[in-house]
C-alpha cells in the first residue's frame, strides 16, 4: 500500500481493482452467472463495501461503466469495448477543481490535491498504459458541448 496522498498511491490504491473485477465484470462476462454486486467502493467513505446481496442482470443487459483507470492490467481483458475521453490536461484541471473544491476545502486547496496528486496519477496511467492507443473508440472531449470522434476501431 502506497502513501494515499501520493500521485503513485492513488493510482495504485483508490480502487479495489480486485473486487471490481470478481464482483462486477467476471459475473457480467462471458461464462458468468450474471450475480453482481452493485457497488463495491464507497467513494464518500472510502470503504470496500462488503455483504449487500448480488443484483441479477438479464441475459441481454449491457454495461456502461464509467471510472478512471480502467485500463489498468487487473482489468484487462474484462472488457468488450472501452472508450477513452480524452481532455486537455489544463481544461481537466479547471473542471476538477470546479466539481470538487467545495468537498476539498476549497479552490487553492483543490488545485494543490489535483496538480500533486489526480493530474499527476493521470499522467503515471497515461505513460505506464497509454490507454488512447489500447481504446476501442477515442473521443477529445475538451468542449463537451462539442465532442469530437478521434478514433473508432471496428471489431
Amino acid at each position: 500500500m502506497q502513501d494515499i496522498d501520493s500521485a503513485r498511491g492513488y493510482y495504485e490504491d483508490a480502487y479495489d481493482f480486485g473486487s471490481l473485477a470478481s464482483k462486477v465484470l467476471r459475473p457480467l462476462g462471458p461464462g458468468g452467472d450474471r450475480r453482481y454486486a452493485t457497488k463495491v467502493h464507497d467513494l464518500v467513505t472510502d470503504e470496500i463495501v462488503t455483504g449487500q446481496a448480488p443484483a441479477i442482470a438479464p441475459t441481454d443487459a449491457v454495461m456502461i461503466f464509467d471510472a478512471t483507470f480502467i485500463q489498468r492490467p487487473e482489468l484487462d481483458g474484462l472488457w468488450d469495448d472501452v472508450v477513452y475521453l480524452h481532455a486537455e490536461e489544463s481544461v481537466a484541471l479547471d473542471r476538477g477543481i470546479a466539481r470538487d473544491a467545495a468537498n476539498l476545502g476549497g479552490v487553492n486547496r483543490a488545485r494543490q490535491a489535483y496538480e500533486r496528486r489526480y493530474m499527476a496519477a493521470c499522467r503515471i496511467y497515461v505513460d505506464e498504459r497509454n490507454p488512447a492507443a489500447r481504446a476501442s473508440i477515442v473521443v477529445d472531449n475538451t468542449d463537451p458541448m462539442l465532442p469530437q470522434m478521434v478514433r473508432m476501431r471496428s471489431r
